[in-house]
C-alpha cells in the first residue's frame, strides 16, 4: 500500500474562468517510486482585483466586470445556436439511457430506484444536458473535437461500498509523453441536479494542463444507481455519499491489475453488469500526486475527505492505501 511521506492540505480555487488547482503543484515529498517530473506549469494569473482597493475606483470596476459574468451563461443559453444543441443532445442522452437499459435490463432493476426518470438527470435532458458543446462528435467552444484531439475518455463502471453501480469516465491527455506519469483529480459533483457532464468543462481544462482526471456520477445521482441493494439512499438524503463514495472513486482511480478495485470484488454478483476491473488509465498515474475537487455538497466532501488521518480526526477509511493519499483539494464555482 502506498504511504505519503508528507500530507499537505492546500486549498485551491477552481471557477468557471480559471483552474487554480494547477498552480499549487505538489509541495509533499513524492511517495517512494513515484515519478518526480515535474508536474504542469502553473499559470499565469492575474492578481490586480485581488490586490485592488477599497474602496477605489480599481476596485469598483473589477466588482462591475464581476458581477457582468453572471449574465454570461443565461444569455449564451437564449442563443439559438445553443438550444438547437441542447435539445439535439437532449435527445441523444435520452436514447442512450434507454439503449443501455435494453442491453442490459438490471439497470431498471426495481433494487437500484433507477427509472428513465430516477435519479434526477438519469435521463441528461433539457436543463440535465450541461453545455451541449462538450460532448464527442460536436465541435467544442474553441471549435475543437476534444474527444478526438486532445483526450482519451474511457468510460468506467464501478460499485461504491454499498454495491450501489457508480457510472464515470477516465480522462487521460493525448499528448502526455508514452511512460508519463501524471497528476491526477478526482472532481466530486455538487448534490441533486448535478450530473456528471456539468462538470467536463472543468475536466477538460484539466487535461489540457496535464492532469489525468476522474469524472462520475455518485449514488443517487445522474447514471449511476439511485440507491444500494439494500436500499442505502444517496445524494442528499445520505449525506455520506458525498465523502464516502469520494473515497471509493479514490479507491478505484488508484487500483491496478496487481491491485483491483476491492468494492467489485465485495459486490461481484450483484447485478449481471460488467465491471470495470481496475482503473483503465493506471499506468499514467502519479501516485504521489493526487488532488480532489467538489462542487456545493461535494465541495464540503473533499473537505471532509481532505481530514482523514489528521490528528484526533478518523483514520483513511479507503482499501487501497493505508494512509490518506490526498494531496490538495479545490473547490469549484460555476
Amino acid at each position: 500500500m502506498a504511504t505519503p511521506a508528507t500530507r499537505v492540505r492546500a486549498l485551491c480555487l477552481l471557477s468557471a474562468s480559471s483552474l487554480l488547482l494547477a498552480a499549487c503543484g505538489n509541495r509533499s515529498a513524492p511517495e517512494s517510486g513515484a515519478d518526480d517530473t515535474p508536474g504542469p506549469t502553473p499559470p499565469v494569473l492575474d492578481r490586480s482585483c485581488d490586490q485592488a482597493a477599497f474602496p477605489s475606483t480599481a476596485w469598483t470596476l473589477c466588482e462591475a466586470a464581476n458581477f457582468a459574468h453572471l449574465g454570461e451563461a443565461p444569455l449564451e443559453g437564449l442563443k439559438p445556436a445553443f438550444q438547437v444543441r441542447q435539445l439535439a443532445q437532449s435527445a441523444a442522452n435520452l436514447q442512450s439511457l434507454l439503449a443501455r437499459a435494453a442491453a442490459d435490463p438490471s439497470w431498471f432493476d426495481p433494487r437500484s430506484g433507477n427509472t428513465p426518470l430516477t435519479p434526477v438527470c438519469a435521463g441528461g435532458s433539457v436543463f440535465c444536458v450541461g453545455d451541449p458543446f462538450r460532448y464527442p462528435a460536436v465541435d467544442g467552444p474553441d471549435g475543437r473535437r476534444f474527444f478526438e484531439q486532445e483526450a482519451q475518455v474511457t468510460p468506467v463502471l464501478f460499485y461504491d461500498r454499498e454495491c450501489a453501480r457508480i457510472s464515470g469516465h477516465v480522462w487521460r491527455p493525448r499528448a502526455a509523453a508514452a511512460g508519463a506519469r501524471l497528476p491526477a483529480v478526482v472532481i466530486e459533483n455538487g448534490s441533486v441536479q448535478a450530473e456528471e457532464q456539468a462538470y467536463w468543462w472543468a475536466a477538460q481544462a484539466l487535461v489540457r494542463a496535464g492532469y489525468l482526471v476522474l469524472t462520475s456520477d455518485p449514488r443517487g445521482q445522474g447514471r449511476s444507481d439511485l440507491y444500494s441493494p439494500r436500499l442505502v439512499q444517496g445524494g442528499n438524503l445520505d449525506p455520506s455519499t458525498f465523502w464516502l463514495g469520494l473515497v471509493d472513486a479514490i479507491d478505484f482511480l488508484r487500483s491496478t491489475p496487481a491491485h483491483p478495485y476491492p468494492w467489485n470484488q465485495d459486490c461481484a454478483g450483484t447485478y449481471p453488469t460488467a465491471m470495470t476491473a481496475y482503473n483503465p488509465e493506471h499506468a499514467a498515474l502519479d501516485r504521489g500526486r493526487l488532488g480532489i475537487a467538489g462542487h456545493s455538497f461535494g465541495a464540503a466532501g473533499v473537505s471532509f475527505v481532505q481530514s482523514y488521518g489528521a490528528p484526533g480526526a478518523e483514520p483513511w477509511p479507503g482499501r487501497l492505501d493505508a494512509v490518506n493519499p490526498v494531496k490538495v483539494i479545490g473547490w469549484i464555482h460555476i
